[in-house]
């Protein structure tokens, strides 16, 4: 809803607290991020057998980081048509 009123240049009709509390309303909050009740069980099966969540770094700083970034789009791009193939 937000980028649909973005898009078109109108102004949002909710504030940014309605929208948060809006979220912890109808979402299950994890990690900082919003699911629904069907994807919660699915995460927190999957967050067990994870350590540690890492930032992953979206500005480039140097070259390091810069290969590091590519590295994993390619790997999310690779990986979702690797999904909608079996799909």
């Amino acid at each position: 809803m937000v980028a649909f009123h973005i898009q078109r240049g109108v102004t949002v009709p909710l504030s940014a607290s309605e929208f948060y509390a809006g979220l912890v309303q109808r979402f299950t909050p994890r990690d900082e991020m919003y699911f629904l009740d069907e994807q919660v069980a699915e995460y927190d099966k999957k967050r067990m057998t994870v350590k540690e969540i890492l930032q992953l770094e979206l500005i480039v700083i140097n070259e390091e980081t810069a290969s590091n970034s590519c590295l994993y789009c390619s790997q999310l791009i690779v990986g979702s048509f690797s999904a909608s193939l079996n799909a």
